[in-house]
This record gives structure tokens, C-alpha cells and sequence, in this order.
């Protein structure tokens, strides 16, 4: 069920991860860059296809829509499907602001996008998420039932645990990263010692349990 941990992510030490080359990904040039305002957000996105059937794809932590769906936006077909997808709040060309880990972030980001997704004239639509993106369309999918037809999630979770916030404490690696990851971790990790919150449980629990 969807209102259980949707996926437990691997345990590991990052001390025992071999060092590895990650080329970068070809961009897509058929994503033109737009720019809708939503509250006090300037939102980069990019709306691709034709098609009947709305898909929206929402990146993950740190990335931007070229970053990770860039071969979607390529390969799809376009007369069967229209493509959607943005820079999240902080990230890539949705700068100003940067990124800021206010309470309930990723309720914020759902009920952005929910506006955004009304602005562009898309009153329901599929949803693929990846990673932080699978959280917010989760809490999307439960705030506005009605606008979301299908959910499919990657590389997710819907809370974190304590054996989630001492693997995080124990690895010191991790402050050696670009300071937009620490960030993240740091953001998530000082949530997540608030009683009751939790990436997406409340919204999935009250929404659709």
C-alpha cells in the first residue's frame, strides 16, 4: 500500500563505495524553457507533446528536469502523450529563491505544483516521480485526488527512521559533497525530529487512508 514505506532504501556505509565516473546526460533540446509565476515562485518548465494523455515528471532532490528526464522528453511519443515537467522550487532555473527546507517543504512543492498544473490548463494528469519528486507526487496525488489519474513512484520513501538518521549521523563523508546535498540531507534529517512529521505520511494517511 501506498501509505506504507513505499521502498526501503539500501543500507550501506559510504566508505565502501568504489569511486565512479557518471557522464553526463545529453539534454533534451525539444524542452524549451518557460517561466509561470505561482505564488511568490518563479517556476522554470517546460511543456513538450500534444498528446490526450498528460504525464507529469517530476525530478528529484538537487535535479532539475534535463538532469532526469531529458531521455523521456526525447523518446516519448508525443502524439500520444504531453510531457510536462519543471525545475522544483531552489533547483536548476527555478533560481530565485534557492532552495529553502521550510516546514512541510514537499507539501509546499505539491501544492505549487497543483497551481502550476491549473495555470497550464492540465486538469488531470499521470504523475511520475523520481526519488525526492516520488514524494511530492505522492502528497500531490492525495491533496487532489481528482487531478491525478495515475502515480507511478521511483526510489522513494514515505518516512524516515531511526535507523535512517543514526546511518546518516555515523557518516561524515557525506559534508564533503556540494553543499545544495548537504543541505538536503541536513534539511530532511532536522524535519524528521519533529514529533509527527514525516516526508509524506500525514497528507497519504488523511488523503487517501
Amino acid at each position: 500500500m501506498i501509505c506504507n514505506r513505499v521502498l526501503h532504501s539500501y543500507k550501506f556505509s559510504i566508505k565502501t563505495l568504489p569511486f565512479v565516473t557518471i557522464p553526463i546526460r545529453k539534454a533534451s533540446s525539444e524542452m524549451i524553457d518557460q517561466t509561470t509565476k505561482v505564488d511568490k515562485y518563479t517556476i522554470n518548465h517546460a511543456v513538450v507533446g500534444n498528446g490526450k494523455h498528460t504525464i507529469l515528471l517530476l525530478p528529484g532532490a538537487m535535479g532539475t528536469m534535463q538532469s532526469d528526464f531529458a531521455p523521456q522528453f526525447s523518446g516519448l511519443d508525443k502524439t500520444k502523450y504531453t510531457l510536462v515537467s519543471w525545475d522544483p522550487i531552489g533547483y536548476g532555473k527555478s533560481r530565485p529563491p534557492e532552495r529553502e527546507y521550510i516546514p512541510d517543504f514537499y507539501v509546499n512543492d505539491a501544492e505549487v505544483l497543483a497551481k502550476l498544473m491549473k495555470k497550464l490548463g492540465k486538469q488531470q494528469y499521470s504523475v511520475v516521480g523520481w526519488s525526492d519528486g516520488a514524494i511530492t507526487g505522492t502528497i500531490l496525488a492525495a491533496l487532489f485526488p481528482s487531478c491525478v489519474h495515475r502515480l507511478v513512484l521511483m526510489v522513494t520513501m514515505a518516512y524516515v527512521t531511526q535507523e535512517d538518521v543514526d546511518i546518516y549521523e555515523s557518516n561524515v563523508t557525506y559534508r564533503s559533497w556540494a553543499s545544495s546535498n548537504t543541505l538536503w540531507w541536513d534539511g530532511v534529517m532536522e524535519r524528521s525530529q519533529v514529533p509527527s512529521w514525516q516526508p509524506c505520511s500525514l497528507p497519504v494517511y488523511t488523503g487517501w487512508c
